[in-house]
């Protein structure tokens, strides 16, 4: 067993260190050139984010990477033979490891897949209502033309069923994923299924946890693009789509909305990771608020997520341009999501028609409100001891 995994890993160590030769913004030490001039309060969150680097753990870290991206292409070729749906799949990325904002070392990953746009170009989108959106078989279009998997997953008047295309792509993943594991021995995956997403876990070289989550998710329609705020695709005036390009973004099934089971939700991860590639104050932000997130256990004690705080980032950014400035922009950042909370509504950042994440639980939105107003106040204090003391340094 030792020799086939040494076997597995050599390549991807020597692929690892090859990626961290060819990025020289890694480790980032916080970003800021020793000549800057820093106030004692400013000096903390860039302390915090500098702990957070090391050239050995990023060597790590980029190795089990690796190892995740080369596992999930092997279960990807499998996900092409299974439906015409996956013809052309490619392997695709989400999440922190891949924004330049995760805060830790641990090999958690999340990917997906596209499903082949062509068939949906038979359909169009529209709004629920709900802050979801309905793909719709167009009038005329012919049923006999579409590959049988998807037309399974029609209602009867052609709405996408989004609990059937769960169901469906839940058992073609977890399929590949056995596969792939049959194949991979070595790394002694054991495939999972979460309420959320299949996945596996891997064990590396040094009997480390790598976790992989892989999804498939459904192409927006082409004339779906209608939906996209224009102001969106060009933050502060840097276009986020080449010319004559189409921004990539998915409906996927999210909660049970009111408008029905027909509903998806949407995301666009790789809008994020272009938006946020151009602007490094942005990752930092991000970065230093998920710290203080984690350090206060906001995710179980009140259910937050990053995904709030990256939407609250967007639009504070969009206001505020010129700031170059980590403190105030942690601040900004904080403020946008206090009220978004105290709303109990977070309108996504690139939709035109509502999509706002709502906040049912109004007890645990007004309390975690209340503690990012005292995180608030602790940073515009000035006071780097109760600065240090927020971020339990």
């Amino acid at each position: 067993m030792a020799v086939a995994v040494t076997a597995v890993a050599a390549p991807l160590l020597l692929l690892a260190f090859s990626a961290l030769l060819n990025d020289s913004n890694l480790p980032d030490p916080g970003g800021v050139p020793s000549s800057v001039h820093l106030s004692p309060a400013e000096k903390v969150l860039h302390d915090v984010l500098a702990s957070q680097r090391s050239a050995e753990g990023e060597i790590t870290f980029r190795l089990r990477r690796v190892i995740a991206e080369r596992f999930t292409g092997i279960t990807v070729s499998h996900l092409r033979r299974i439906s015409p749906l996956f013809a052309g799949a490619t392997v695709e990325h989400d999440g922190g490891a891949y924004e330049h904002t995760r805060v830790s070392n641990v090999a958690d990953f999340d990917m997906y897949t596209m499903l082949s746009a062509e068939p949906l170009r038979e359909f169009s989108l529209r709004s629920d209502g709900e802050g979801g959106f309905v793909v719709q078989l167009r009038p005329g279009a012919d049923r006999d033309q579409l590959p049988k998997d998807l037309v399974h997953m029609l209602t009867v008047d052609g709405r996408v069923d989004a609990g059937k295309f769960h169901a469906w792509m839940t058992e073609c993943v977890l399929y590949a994923l056995r596969e792939a594991a049959e194949e991979h021995p070595d790394l002694r995956p054991v495939v999972y299924q979460t309420r959320g997403a299949p996945g596996v876990n891997l064990t590396d070289y040094s009997g480390a946890n790598i976790e992989v989550d892989l999804t498939a998710k459904l192409p927006v329609p082409p004339a779906g693009d209608a939906v996209l705020r224009p102001a969106a695709l060009r933050p502060c005036g840097t276009p986020l789509v080449p010319p004559g390009g189409r921004p990539v973004w998915y409906l996927y099934p999210g909660p049970a909305r009111s408008g029905g089971a027909e509903s998806f939700s949407a995301n666009a991860p790789q809008l994020e990771m272009a938006l946020l590639e151009t602007q490094p104050l942005l990752q930092r932000v991000i970065r230093l608020l998920k710290t203080l997130s984690s350090v206060h256990d906001w995710h179980d004690r009140f259910r937050a997520s990053s995904f709030q705080l990256k939407q609250a980032a967007f639009w504070w950014h969009e206001e505020h341009c010129a700031e170059t400035r980590l403190l105030p922009a942690s601040v900004g950042v904080l403020r946008q999501l206090e009220e978004a909370l105290r709303a109990r509504r977070l309108e996504q950042f690139w939709f035109a028609v509502p999509t706002e994440y709502r906040l049912r639980e109004e007890l645990r939105a007004a309390k975690l409100a209340d503690e990012v107003a005292q995180s608030v106040e602790v940073l515009t204090s000035g006071d780097a001891a109760r600065i240090r003391q927020l971020f339990r340094m």
